[in-house]
């Protein structure tokens, strides 16, 4: 809180730390003040000036700004928060470079304990070796039938996998996810429908011994994150399905784009409806890169994420969907730099156009940096 020259109190804070609670601080007379102009006969939503996040300043939106961006973590401009050097991620990423003396020169000089000041909670802190995970990513072209969602459901529980992802589930009503999950047995899953006939997206895992710790509905349908533990390892999952719109696909890939800036692995699975390069499809016509597959390729680039596919086999022309009149790759695994992909294969059913696509992905065990009692000596 505030005091004056006097030491009688001026202002109270309107919101408070203890450790990693945070909360709102409210009290009898506690007067509105609008966080944009700091009015005090209004709030928020009712203020009439625009602030731009970007820059920071009053009077204009961000889209119309002319001036530099300005990082809400340390304040310089010329560069945005996801690219600010003091971020925990970027540091992260910089500790991960080979430590040679010209990397050594550009890392940010700020204290590593800052960093572990806050350490995880111990059910957090990866304890085990490394961990195999078997991922599923696949179209099903629709589980509204109840028939058919019988039967697709009990050919994929007989599948080898670890976590399954799925793409146009085609349910429309929570009675429909309900269902579904019921069918699925006891194991964790997390589905997500949209307002379009033909799309929706879900995670299903083989067994228990997960611990989902976020998930979000970022584009119904279309675009779900789930955060979770499995293993002893902790690491984002993106299931994406890309409507066939051209500006419905720039604007999922604008959206993704901010879930790539976690500072922990990342897997990013699903149909994209798009091809990047002339090896991923099959056809008469003349391969010409779209702006949305020029645009998922900086995406995955500038996130370190890596294309399993092409780790496993660079130049062999492949293809994932088929139809009469061609055959393209477009569902895809993408894995962050520091999971290791060991294998690949891909196989036809009966039940849709595009083939199941199943990876092997491994986790490499990090030395717990917490202290342990093990390490103590007496002398």
């Amino acid at each position: 809180m505030r005091r004056d020259g006097a030491g009688h109190i001026v202002s109270i804070p309107n919101s408070i730390s203890f450790g990693p609670f945070n909360g709102r601080v409210i009290y009898p007379g506690q007067a509105n003040r609008c966080f944009v102009c700091q009015a005090l006969d209004h709030q928020v939503r009712d203020c009439p000036t625009f602030k731009c996040w970007k820059c920071g300043e009053l009077g204009h939106k961000a889209k119309e700004c002319q001036n530099d961006s300005e990082c809400s973590l340390c304040g310089l401009k010329g560069h945005t928060f996801f690219k600010c050097p003091k971020s925990f991620a970027n540091i992260t990423k910089a500790s991960q470079q080979p430590s040679t003396g010209a990397s050594r020169t550009n890392l940010p000089t700020i204290s590593a304990l800052s960093v572990a000041s806050n350490p995880a909670p111990l059910q957090e802190r990866p304890t085990h070796g490394n961990v195999i995970l078997k991922i599923i990513t696949w179209n099903v072209r629709g589980l509204q039938s109840e028939r058919l969602r019988k039967k697709k459901v009990l050919f994929l529980q007989k599948l080898d996998y670890d976590i399954l992802c799925l793409q146009e589930l085609r349910l429309k009503t929570k009675e429909d996810i309900e269902e579904l999950i019921k069918l699925w047995g006891p194991s964790h899953s997390v589905v997500s429908i949209g307002e379009d006939s033909a799309d929706g997206v879900g995670f299903f895992f083989k067994n228990t011994h997960v611990n989902i710790i976020k998930k979000r509905d970022i584009i119904p349908g279309r675009l779900l994150l789930v955060d979770c533990h499995y293993g002893g390892q902790k690491f984002r999952l993106i299931n994406v399905y890309t409507a066939p719109e051209r500006t419905k696909k720039m604007q999922l890939l604008k959206k993704m784009r901010h879930l790539l800036e976690c500072g922990f692995n990342t897997v990013l699975c699903g149909d994209f409806n798009m091809v990047t390069e002339e090896n991923d499809r099959i056809a008469s016509t003349i391969f010409k890169e779209s702006r949305e597959g020029k645009l998922l390729t900086q995406i995955c680039n500038d996130a370190s994420l890596r294309d399993l596919y092409r780790i496993l086999n660079p130049q062999t022309i492949h293809f994932t969907r088929f139809d009469s009149s061609s055959k393209t790759r477009i569902d895809r695994i993408y894995i962050s730099s520091e999971i290791v992909a060991l294998r690949y294969n891909d196989f036809v059913t009966d039940f849709s156009d595009h083939k199941v696509v199943r990876a092997t992905i491994l986790f490499k065990h990090k030395q717990n940096p917490w202290f342990r009692w093990a390490s103590v000596r007496i002398l």
